[in-house]
């Protein structure tokens, strides 16, 4: 008997501890919130996109305003470019007007234009006269009136106070830079000067300083219209 009832306490204790776990108690309080944690470090910058494709070209500006017009130009007969037809000098055709007819070349040549070439010639002996001709003609004609030009030789193509340099002349002299010649003594207008012939160019005898010797004269020649 006793041992039975000693079960039957074991059995109640057994059944007062499963009704404990399956009824649960009322929900505690919530606990007060944690610290934030640290700050984990910045990832690693990614690799650059691919270029986008090119935007639609924008729409064309507007149209700007005019500029101002331009200087007049100079017109071809107006050889001293003061705008106005000057029949003394510029009316090159004679027939009273200043205009385009006054343009077609040749054209004359105007005052203080200076004129340079070059000459170049040998002397051959023997020969009858002893001497040899050489001629220059000028790129333009000079104006009618002009008078015949002065001409200094200037041997071995040393200056003077009409002939300063190569390439140079005083208004009305022709002269005659004689800077390589062999066996040359002088050379003088040749040939004569028929009518205006003088205002296209100009032939020059050239005499050899021994009339049996061979020789040569190379010459630069200038002329400023006076």
């Amino acid at each position: 008997m006793a041992r039975a009832l000693s079960v039957v306490a074991v059995l109640l204790a057994v059944a007062a501890l499963a009704v404990n776990f399956v009824i649960a108690g009322p929900t505690g309080l919530t606990g007060a919130a944690g610290t934030n944690g640290t700050n984990g470090t910045n990832g690693a910058t990614g690799a650059t996109g691919a270029t986008g494709p090119t935007g639609a070209t924008g729409a064309v500006g507007a149209t700007g305003a005019t500029g101002p017009a331009g200087a007049n130009g100079i017109s071809c007969w107006d050889l001293n470019q003061n705008g106005v037809g000057d029949v003394a000098t510029e009316d090159l055709n004679g027939d009273g007007v200043v205009d385009v007819m006054d343009c077609t070349f040749p054209a004359v040549a105007r005052s203080g234009m200076t004129m340079s070439g070059e000459l170049s010639a040998r002397y051959v002996p023997p020969s009858a006269n002893f001497f040899f001709l050489v001629a220059g003609s000028y790129p333009m004609p000079l104006p009618v009136g002009t008078p015949v030009p002065t001409l200094d030789y200037r041997a071995g193509g040393t200056p003077d106070a009409s002939c300063p340099g190569i390439g140079t002349a005083v208004a009305g002299t022709l002269c005659i830079y004689a800077f390589n010649t062999n066996n040359i003594a002088n050379a003088n207008y040749g040939g004569g000067i028929s009518g205006n012939s003088y205002l296209y160019g100009f032939s020059l005898d050239v005499f050899p300083t021994v009339n049996a010797n061979p020789g040569w004269i190379i010459a630069n020649w200038a002329y400023t219209v006076p």
